[in-house]
């Protein structure tokens, strides 16, 4: 913009220049020789003046400051002017009465030389014009720079706050959709365990249901026999009245009253099947309570039952240790008293040639012996019976483990399938791995996010630096406003006093030409009056037409606001009325047409320098409201910027609580996958000692025991060892398959506390990851 001033200005000399021109030409033709010699010369000095303001111009065209100086030294040389054009009218300008008329030439040359000073004049404000106008597209530009970065701030303040309401939807949709996953989750866990619930209620409820359904069924036909029975009876007694009344004698009332009647009746019908209604209702809630109370019934009795048969198995392997330790016993005894017989008889043998007095003391032995071993038998037969009774028992305990081993191969058969619950941990790994991609992705989503927020920080940053430049330009604009304002205000004190001295002047010249002109009509003879005569009817028809112009301008001076242009232009209408005094009618209706011109474009340059202004001041009335609604939207801004922050804090949370979980199910898998090593184990080891426990049987001791002889004693030794070997095998049978069975029946509670964790896991991932 800088560079398009000297160019303009030029450009406006210029144009200024070829008016000037015009102006001298019509004057050249129009004036007299001597008044053409005068106005050359002073159009001379114009030019030369216009030249070396215009070089002046040019030489200070770059900066602002030479422009404002420039427009200081000119109103100082427009003052002088004025000041020499009011010494001028306050000067007595014509002699007295008693002067000579030969002095007239002498007025009419200081006339012209006052017209060369109006012409300068009028040329400073030509050149102050050109000044404002170069100061306007100045402005103009400014202003259009400014209304381009507003429009480039408004795209990205509107950019970004599509950006904000995209990542708020974002936000809400992901909430949203994370609440529905959980309630769907918590539904569907609820359902499936009502309908699990469901499933065994409905099916013993169907049976009382179907019985209900067919009292129901035929409590109904009952009633509907009934309504039909008494539908019958009606229209009977219907029929029996039509016989028994006249129709033609029963009026309108007694029809209303039956119809009433019916009416009671058929509500009454109504309200007691909505009665027996609610009755059949409330039986049928009342079943419902009373089966749900049987199946909790039920369902207590069978945990006691679980926990007797529990009992029972423990008091079973303590009754099979207890028969084992007698056994063992009674094999010890017998053993004891083989040994003791033998010893007997070979001593016996030995002793018997040797000592006889020994014999009776052996003898006293035997005795006392064979009392010991027929309290021996005795204690045998006893232990016998116990065997026989602990035996039953151990039958009615086999046959009870059977029946709960039929239970707990019906409780495998209902658990779910190892093969479909390792199918769901392989879907949750599934998702676990969609929920670190899904992770990734936020994470990348996360830093454009923060890439934004720092662009968003910079931009606000250059808006403010920007609002603050508007602001500064403001005021340097506000200030050179309340100046311009001071410099009209003066320009039009000044001007209406030369008004005020104008009318004056204009008065006191009339007086003066009509005092000159009846001195000469009486000085100059009776041919020269016709003359005379003449001039005076011309003096007459100029001060009437310059008193309509002076009320005119003066009316378009106030209508205008005291506006400077209009000011000037009166004041050369009134010199050139003075100075065509003495000149033809056809010279003073050219100058009168050549004074109207100037006076459009300088009315027109001030109205569009108002509008111009009160234009800057609305503009700058819009930026200050547009900086007060970005301020707000800064801090509207800063305020979403914390909520993406604790946005982020809770995904971080989640996404802690999603990887502790992760690490909790990989330790219960590992878990499992050694409880199931260790199941394999035991299989493998009850299969190795079922093939090594062979055909022996814990029931064969208590035959050979019964069945026992003299001859057999000497094999119960091994017998014992073997059935000892056998027992021990049976009961490492039984620690497996009870180790089995706790390790059985503690898994579903282990399994239902992870499960249900792992489940939240999913749940968890599923709703707030998988549905970005």
């Amino acid at each position: 913009m800088p560079d398009d001033t000297p160019d303009a200005k030029a450009q406006k000399l210029a144009a200024a220049r070829k008016k000037l021109k015009e102006y001298q030409q019509r004057n050249n033709n129009n004036v007299d020789e001597n008044a053409g010699t005068n106005t050359n010369s002073s159009t001379v000095s114009i030019s030369s003046n216009v030249s070396e303001h215009s070089d002046c111009e040019l030489n200070n065209a770059g900066a602002a400051s030479g422009s404002a100086q420039q427009t200081m030294e000119f109103s100082p040389s427009a003052a002088s002017a004025a000041n020499d054009v009011a010494a001028y009218f306050t000067q007595p300008s014509m002699p007295q009465m008693e002067a000579q008329p030969m002095l007239m030439p002498t007025a009419i040359l200081s006339h012209n030389g006052q017209g060369d000073t109006n012409l300068q004049t009028i040329q400073v404000l030509i050149a102050e014009k050109a000044q404002l106008n170069t100061d306007l597209t100045k402005w103009r530009h400014l202003c259009r720079q400014h209304e381009l970065e507003l429009e480039e701030v408004r795209t990205e303040h509107s950019q970004a706050g599509q950006r904000v309401e995209q990542l708020q939807q974002h936000a809400q949709e992901l909430q949203r959709s994370a609440e529905q996953q959980r309630n769907t989750n918590a539904e569907l866990q609820h359902k499936l365990a009502l309908s699990q619930a469901q499933i065994e209620d409905q099916r013993a409820h169907l049976s009382e249901v179907e019985a209900q359904l067919k009292q129901l069924t035929a409590r109904q036909d009952e009633l509907q026999q009934q309504l039909t029975d008494k539908c019958n009876e009606l229209d009977m007694a219907l029929l029996k009245l039509r016989q028994l009344s006249d129709e033609s004698h029963v009026n309108t009332d007694n029809r209303v009253e039956t119809l009433t009647q019916t009416q009671y009746m058929y509500e009454q019908q109504i309200r007691d099947l909505q009665q027996m209604v609610a009755q059949l209702t409330q039986d049928k809630e009342q079943a419902s309570l009373q089966y749900q109370n049987y199946v909790g019934n039920l369902n207590e009795r069978n945990s006691e039952l679980s926990e007797e048969c529990t009992q029972l198995r423990e008091r079973e392997r303590q009754l099979v240790e207890h028969v084992s330790s007698l056994e063992r016993d009674i094999q010890k005894n017998l053993a004891l008293q083989a040994q003791y017989k033998e010893q007997a008889a070979s001593q016996l043998a030995q002793q018997q040639p040797k000592e006889q007095p020994a014999m009776v003391q052996d003898n006293a032995e035997l005795v006392a012996l064979k009392e010991r071993l027929s309290d021996f038998d005795f204690e045998r037969h006893e232990f016998q019976l116990k065997i026989k009774s602990q035996h039953d028992q151990l039958q009615l305990k086999d046959e009870t483990i059977g029946d709960l081993e039929q239970q707990l191969q019906r409780l495998q058969t209902e658990q779910p399938d190892q093969v479909k619950l390792l199918a769901t941990m392989e879907s949750d790994k599934v998702a676990a791995s969609r929920a670190l991609t899904q992770n990734v992705e936020m994470k990348k989503q996360l830093d454009e996010l923060e890439l934004r927020f720092v662009q968003l920080t910079n931009d606000k940053a250059e808006l403010v630096n920007k609002l603050d430049a508007e602001e500064f330009a403001n005021r340097e604009i506000r200030s050179n406003y309340s100046k311009m304002e001071q410099q009209l205000q003066a320009n039009d004190e000044r001007y209406k006093f030369k008004d005020e001295e104008m009318i004056r002047l204009s008065h006191e010249n009339v007086e003066l030409q009509r005092m000159q002109l009846a001195q000469a009509y009486h000085n100059h003879a009776s041919p020269d009056a016709a003359a005379v005569e003449e001039g005076a009817a011309e003096a007459k028809e100029v001060h009437e037409q310059h008193d309509h112009n002076h009320e005119h301008d003066h009316d378009h001076h106030d209508h205008d606001h005291n506006h400077e242009g209009h000011d000037h232009h009166n004041h050369n209408h009134h010199h050139h009325h003075h100075h065509q005094h003495s000149e033809e009618h056809g010279t003073h209706s050219h100058n009168e047409s050549s004074c109207k011109t100037p006076l459009l474009p300088s009315a027109e340059a001030v109205e569009k320098l108002q509008s111009r202004f009160t234009k800057l001041i609305s503009q700058v009335a819009d930026l200050t409201e547009e900086k007060h609604s970005l301020e707000h939207l800064v801090l509207q801004l800063q305020s979403e910027t914390e909520t993406i922050g604790e946005y982020i804090a809770l995904y971080q949370t989640q996404r802690r609580m999603l990887k502790q979980r992760e690490y909790e199910k990989a330790t219960q898998m590992r878990l499992l996958q050694a409880e199931r090593a260790q199941l394999r184990d035991k299989i493998e080891t009850l299969n190795n000692l079922v093939g090594s426990l062979g055909v022996v049987q814990p029931t064969e001791q208590p035959a050979a025991i019964v069945n026992g002889t003299a001859e057999q004693q000497t094999t119960v030794a091994n017998e014992s060892t073997e059935s000892a070997n056998s027992q021990q095998i049976l009961y490492k049978i039984q620690d497996i398959i009870t180790e089995i069975k706790v390790n059985t029946e503690e898994s579903p509670n282990t399994a239902a506390q992870p499960g249900g964790h792992a489940v939240d896991h999913l749940n968890c991932c599923l709703g707030k990851f998988e549905v970005v």
